[in-house]
């Protein structure tokens, strides 16, 4: 018992010494007026400010922030990639925009499935409806009088025997009028002559 008393007391501090921590990426460098950092200060910039070089004067560098001030700032602080701390900021925004995008999709979602379960209870209610309705038997169906006709379906039966008919006479007619020009063609071309055809 006493040796387990004494493991835990030593075993306590190393505990707690293997807790983990970070260093805050937070730094704010300053703005001068002038180069070499003598000049007045005109305002201190934090990390992940963007700033426009205009000019260089050996390590200091002449920058336009984004809201038009200008100064001179310590070109060792100063890097071209964006720093990690502004990336982050950028993923979380990104991320916070996507869980958004997500969440309106998942609403569409519930809703086009509550819309599929109306149509489903539509649909089977439908079917319960149609399996109730009585069907006739065969042999009813068979003896059922024939249906009447369409009124007009005679009539445009009796129309089409017409136009047969018409179609039939015209082709005669002209038949006999070709036969009729062709003969007085032949009779022009011998002087007036009328020649005659058996069976004409």
């Amino acid at each position: 018992m006493k040796k387990l008393v004494v493991m835990l007391l030593i075993l306590a501090p190393v505990a707690v010494a293997a807790e983990t921590v970070y260093v805050i990426d937070q730094i704010s460098v300053g703005l001068y007026s002038g180069v070499g950092g003598q000049e007045p200060l005109i305002k201190d910039v934090t990390t992940g400010t963007s700033l426009e070089i205009l000019e260089r004067s050996g390590n200091d560098l002449r920058v336009r922030m984004g809201d038009g001030t200008e100064g001179w700032i310590d070109g060792n602080y100063v890097m071209e990639e964006k720093p990690a701390q502004l990336l982050l900021k950028q993923s979380q925004g990104a991320l916070l925009k996507i869980k958004s995008e997500l969440a309106e999709s998942n609403q569409k979602l519930v809703a086009l499935q509550e819309e599929l379960n109306g149509e489903k209870q539509k649909l089977s209610a439908a079917l319960s409806e149609a399996k109730q309705v009585p069907v006739a038997p065969v042999a009813e169906a068979e003896s059922a009088p024939p249906s009447p006709e369409e009124p007009g379906q005679s009539a445009r039966f009796q129309f089409s025997f017409l136009w047969a008919g018409i179609s039939f006479a015209m082709l005669i007619t002209g038949f006999i009028a070709g036969a009729v020009w062709i003969k007085e063609q032949n009779r022009r071309k011998l002087g007036g002559m009328h020649i005659r055809i058996s069976g004409m």
